[in-house]
């Protein structure tokens, strides 16, 4: 759908658990960035709770069309994997509709809180002692 979009750290790409995924992978910590962007848009449009029923490493390196990426993201506890699927730990802080729409508030009252008033502050007044 247009205007749909995934909440990311500007810093994402200095999180060491990026630099162990590179690591891991033999990839350049950009192109983890563009492997996770990958994954968690999927995820944000196929899952709804932070669980995936079915899906495996295999499924997820093909999301993510890198092999290994489902295993590095586990490492890094990303991503977790069972008989009966996946989880994304920290699903509602991170991917959620609610953690969008509280990333939405924090920059509307950042900027409310940034804009200069319309009318200037009225000089103070000052009442000499008798």
């Amino acid at each position: 759908m247009a205007g749909d979009w995934i909440k990311v750290r500007t810093r994402l790409l200095e999180d060491p658990a990026v630099f162990r995924i590179a690591d891991r992978l033999g990839i350049s910590i950009e192109a983890v960035g563009g492997h996770l962007l990958r994954v968690w848009s999927w995820a944000t449009d196929q899952i709804v709770d932070g669980n995936a029923p079915g899906v495996t490493e295999a499924h997820l390196d093909r999301i993510a069309n890198i092999t290994g990426m489902g295993s590095a993201m586990a490492e890094v506890g990303w991503i977790t994997f069972c008989a009966s699927g996946a989880t994304f730990p920290n699903w509602d802080r991170h991917l959620a509709q609610g953690a969008k729409e509280r990333a939405l508030a924090a920059k509307r009252v950042a900027k409310h809180r940034n804009a200069r008033g319309v009318t200037e502050a009225l000089p103070e007044k000052r009442r000499e002692e008798k």
